[in-house]
């Protein structure tokens, strides 16, 4: 038994600013993730197609100006400013959260950008701007005014773009490729997956489905499946439920709620989308409760003792 509710909400916020020059900056990795201090990182575009020299470009922060070593940036190609570690025994830095983690960088297929590794670098969590400088010229702009999701990064649209939102890479974000939040031709996005258990051993499974895509999607359904060793590869005799979602309007979120009744304490469980021109973003791993959920359960107490006895107590 299980009841399917469906739900339109609103579009996710974004934040609006200037886009100019050839070069731009395109990602900013300012909330770090969990407790780091060293992978903060900006992502620039190369949105010409020419060859573009740094030489005279630079960078600012919170006041404070970066010159950038003499590297040249091939036309539609990224690459990536990141903080510079003083003891790699201690710190995890950018090769090792988003490359292959050998400690050199260049020598694997994730690892095809260019990097600069700067001293000094700090940017704030909850606001900041970044600036890139051709000679005393502004020529692109980079500004968040919140927080945003720890350990997800701020990405433009387009390159073109005038405004900016969180990543809704599993990663957490897109350094050296196309922006997660980029609009694909046709493109839904499963932003959420969360759990709580209900009444009568059932668990209420809520998800939030967004179209971030350029064009009106319909036919589309969403699959629940249990995914036993959690790797991500399931079967059709995984499969539990599959919901037929709405018709889906540019920039349409629904909620799609779901009450199922699972066996044990726990259960492994992956969702997923119907595939589109971008799969990166159709999927979610979670655990949900079961039918012997909790674990562990109060069974018995003694609040008022007689005399004899001294002490109350809990089983």
């Amino acid at each position: 038994m299980k009841r399917t509710i469906l739900t339109l909400l609103s579009l996710f916020a974004v934040i609006i600013q200037d886009v100019t020059a050839d070069i731009i900056i395109n990602e900013v990795m300012s909330n770090e993730p969990g407790d780091s201090v060293s992978l903060e990182w900006i992502e620039f575009y190369n949105n010409s197609d020419s060859v573009k020299m740094l030489t005279f470009y630079s960078l600012g922060i919170n006041g404070a100006i970066f010159m950038f070593p003499a590297h040249s940036v091939g036309a539609r190609e990224y690459f990536v400013v990141c903080r510079r570690l003083i003891d790699s025994s201690t710190s995890v830095g950018f090769e090792t959260a988003w490359g292959n983690a050998d400690g050199i960088w260049g020598n694997s297929d994730n690892e095809n950008y260019w990097i600069s590794r700067i001293s000094g670098m700090s940017l704030k969590n909850d606001s900041g701007t970044v600036t890139l400088l051709y000679a005393s010229s502004v020529k692109s702009v980079f500004k968040w005014s919140e927080k945003g999701n720890d350990g997800v990064s701020w990405e433009r649209f387009t390159p073109t773009s005038s405004a900016i939102g969180q990543s809704i890479n599993l990663r957490g974000g897109t350094p050296g490729g196309e922006n997660s939040i980029t609009p694909a031709e046709y493109d839904l996005s499963l932003v959420s997956a969360k759990v709580k258990p209900s009444s009568g051993g059932f668990t209420q499974l809520e998800f939030t489905v967004v179209n971030v895509g350029l064009n009106i999607v319909s036919g589309a359904d969403l699959a629940l499946y249990y995914d036993y060793d959690e790797d991500s590869m399931v079967t059709p005799e995984d499969l539990i439920i599959t919901v037929d979602l709405p018709y889906f309007n540019l920039g349409d979120t629904f909620q799609i709620i779901e009450n199922l009744e699972f066996d044990g304490i726990y259960s492994k469980l992956l969702a997923k989308l119907t595939d589109d021109d971008r799969t990166n973003n159709n999927i979610k791993q979670f655990i949900a409760p079961g039918t012997e959920f909790p674990p562990i359960v109060v069974n018995e107490f003694l609040p008022d003792p007689e005399v004899s006895l001294g002490t109350e107590w809990i089983e």
